[in-house]
C-alpha cells in the first residue's frame, strides 16, 4: 500500500515535470493589445464577448494571441471603425468545443491539488486509530 501510494505520486509529479507544453498565446492587457493595434502589428482578431483572440506580427514572427474585454467586443463602434481602419481581418469566431488534449493536461495539475490533502485525511485517520488502539490497550 505505501510502495503503491508512493509510485502513483512520483509518477503524477514526473507527468508534471516532463510534460509537452504546447506554445501558450501571450496575454495582453486591452491596452498593449490596442497599442499594437494603433501600431499596425496586428493581423487579425476574433471579437468574442469578453474575450479577444488574434495574430500579431512582431519582427517576422507571428504571435498569438489573447485579451480579457470586460464588454462584448463586437457591440463596441470605436474599436469595430480602428480595426477597419487599421485593416484588421476580423474573424468569426469559431465554436468552442471540448477540448480533450487541454482537459488531459490539467489533470497532473489537479492530481498535484488534491493528493496532498488525501494523504493529510489518511495520516489523521492513521493518527486517530492509533490513539484508540493506544488507548484500549491502557484502560484494559
Amino acid at each position: 500500500m505505501r510502495y503503491g501510494l508512493l509510485s502513483a505520486v512520483l509518477t503524477v509529479f514526473a507527468l508534471s515535470v516532463s510534460g509537452v507544453q504546447a506554445a501558450e498565446p501571450e496575454q495582453l492587457s486591452y491596452k498593449e493589445f490596442l497599442q499594437k493595434v494603433e501600431d499596425g502589428q496586428v493581423k487579425s482578431v476574433s471579437l468574442e464577448p469578453f474575450l479577444l483572440e488574434g495574430i500579431y506580427s512582431q519582427m517576422d514572427t507571428e504571435v498569438e494571441f489573447f485579451c480579457h474585454y470586460p464588454i462584448d467586443a463586437a457591440s463596441n463602434p470605436l474599436l469595430t471603425k480602428l480595426l477597419e481602419e487599421k485593416q484588421v481581418t476580423v474573424v468569426k469566431p469559431e465554436p468552442r468545443e471540448f477540448d480533450t488534449a487541454q482537459a488531459i493536461r490539467m489533470v497532473p495539475g489537479l492530481l498535484l491539488l488534491v493528493v496532498p490533502s488525501l494523504l493529510l485525511v489518511f495520516v489523521i485517520i492513521y493518527v486517530v486509530k492509533i490513539n484508540r488502539k493506544i488507548d484500549q490497550v491502557v484502560i484494559r
